[in-house]
């Protein structure tokens, strides 16, 4: 089709298709459209997860942070390097951008976190208020809260990671399951007191 992949190198390794290295800061065109699409390295679920903030309002944002969650530190086996990255990513990084600024996530961390109309978001400001994650911790508080409260690790894990670097091709029934399967990204937070 021509669109090229874009991915961060943090995340690239071992890829079996062409694609082009993303940076921070990045400018993303979208064809012809006048969209301004900013790329922002937001590490934590992984070294290299980039949100995209699309015209200051919008944060398309993976799998890092989810409407009452957070993308859970622990699948490359560096959990707590990779939630030290994503408390420097939610309070310093997601911390500049205004509470008006929508947030949608790749996919939701519970049911419950769709909106009647069928959308997965909610704003930023919303966001610092009800999703736990969000409460004031220190540095080493955020990192024993998380990481005490990460599920098993699911066990496709792998065969997803090598699908998406196109390492290995999954077979349609597969590639439903593990694409419409449950979502195993999110850490697993209690809700604020």
């Amino acid at each position: 089709m021509g669109i090229p992949y874009h991915i961060r190198l943090d995340d690239a390794a071992g890829a079996q298709f062409p694609y082009q290295s993303v940076e921070d800061g990045a400018r993303l065109a979208l064809g012809s459209s006048v969209v301004e699409i900013i790329a922002l390295h937001t590490p934590g679920h992984t070294p290299g997860s980039t949100s995209l903030l699309v015209n200051d309002c919008y944060l398309l944002t993976g799998d890092t942070l989810f409407v009452s969650s957070i993308g859970r530190p622990d699948l490359g086996d560096k959990a707590e390097e990779w939630a030290r990255l994503l408390y420097h990513t939610l309070f310093e990084r997601i911390a500049l951008l205004p509470d008006d600024v929508l947030i949608l996530p790749a996919h939701y961390s519970d049911i419950t976190e769709m909106r009647p109309d069928g959308i997965v978001a909610t704003t930023l400001g919303q966001a610092r208020q009800k999703n736990p994650v969000f409460e004031r911790r220190s540095e080493a508080q955020f990192l024993a809260y998380v990481l005490g409260r990460l599920p098993a690790q699911p066990s496709n894990y792998q065969e997803i990671r090598r699908a998406n670097l196109g390492r290995i091709v999954l077979d349609a029934e597969h590639a439903t399951e593990a694409e419409l399967g449950p979502n195993q990204c999110a850490a697993v937070l209690s809700p604020q007191r």
